[in-house]
């Protein structure tokens, strides 16, 4: 297993200060779930939008411009339905996010690209976890058919960010065979 990178648990810990106001006629998961998939939601346009202006790569700013576009769409409905049962999910970045986003804009060239797919993976890995766990065990039938909804999309968007991650990736150097001194 991985070591998680720093940059990426800073983002992945704001998840638990997700600020809003949650609503008694849910079970706790399901406003839970409300929270951090609106948290998530805002945290990727706001990388993608970063990414559109940071990246030089043709591939990056492609893929980051699709997480803008499909975020900002699934924001809009996650928010209705948030709406619609009493919730009012956070407006702003939690300050893991704010951190995590922050540190990354002080990367350039192949260092941001790499550190920008490999937390898209591993931001992507998170939701497609959040997303299942309430397709599967959701309470609530409407925030349960809105995970299920949703979840091929955010599993489609992982695999194309491992795909762009394996294309930027710096290749490990070969070994190199000791030298024969004889």
């Amino acid at each position: 297993m991985r070591p998680i990178p720093s940059l990426f648990l800073a983002a992945s810990l704001g998840l638990a200060a997700c600020s809003g106001q949650g609503s008694p006629s849910l079970s706790s998961a399901d406003n839970n779930f409300l929270m951090q998939a609106a948290s998530g939601g805002a945290g990727e346009v706001a990388l993608g939008q970063m990414a559109q202006r940071y990246s030089s790569n043709p591939a990056i700013q492609q893929f980051a411009a699709q997480m803008e576009r499909d975020h900002s769409a699934v924001n809009e409905q996650l928010l209705a339905l948030a709406r619609s049962k009493g919730v009012t999910p956070p407006t702003a970045l939690d300050p893991g996010r704010v951190n995590a986003n922050r540190q990354l804009a002080q990367l350039s060239g192949p260092a941001f690209d790499q550190q920008y797919m490999l937390q898209q993976v591993q931001d992507h890995q998170l939701q497609a976890a959040l997303y299942q766990q309430q397709a599967l065990n959701g309470m609530d039938p409407d925030v349960k058919a809105f995970a299920t909804r949703y979840l091929p999309v955010i599993q489609a968007h992982g695999q194309s960010a491992q795909r762009i991650l394996e294309s930027v990736s710096l290749p490990a150097p070969a070994p190199v065979a000791p030298m024969d001194r004889r």
